[in-house]
């Protein structure tokens, strides 16, 4: 009688504490359903003004790039920090691949803006600050990760040169 009683209270008393634990979340994996589509970079597509500068245009090529690399940028490092939140070993591979198409297609753009600035024959005053300006862009870009935030310094320094550009063009015209 003795060891029931005291067999029924072990039991019990496992009972509770199997109730009170918790259970690891583990996510509903349906198999039935269609595969996830991969994200992929979409270029954008940058029309010059003939109303405005070659200076002008050539950093409205450069902002545009950064801007949307910036996005995809973002968007793997949310991504990203989110499945880290959870515990999760994996790296969004595709954001990461979307974010390197986005660098080369922008670098690509970059450079056909350097050759029209060039064929533009602009001043050297702002031929300096142009490559100024690719030079902090271009550091910006290839600062990107879907891995950290965006670099501020980066980010400050080329916004800085782009407004003396701008500023330079204002006053020069």
């Amino acid at each position: 009688m003795r060891c029931t009683i005291r067999s029924v209270a072990v039991a019990g008393a496992l009972a509770l504490l199997a109730g009170c634990a918790q259970s690891r979340y583990e996510p509903i994996v349906y198999t039935d359903a269609a595969p996830a589509k991969r994200w992929t970079f979409t270029p954008i597509e940058v029309e010059y003004k003939d109303d405005q500068s070659p200076a002008w245009n050539f950093e409205r090529v450069l902002e545009l790039n950064a801007w949307k690399c910036g996005q995809e940028a973002d968007s793997g490092y949310i991504l990203y920090s989110q499945l880290r939140g959870y515990g999760s070993s994996k790296r969004p591979d595709d954001r990461a691949q979307a974010l390197a198409d986005c660098q080369q297609y922008a670098h690509k753009r970059g450079n056909e803006a350097i050759a029209r600035l060039k064929q533009s024959k602009v001043s050297a005053k702002t031929l300096d600050l142009s490559k100024d300006l690719y030079s902090k862009w271009s550091a910006y870009l290839g600062g990107m990760s879907i891995s950290a935030p965006k670099d501020r310094i980066a980010a400050g320094q080329y916004e800085a040169s782009r407004r003396v550009l701008l500023a330079e063009e204002t006053f020069a015209q």
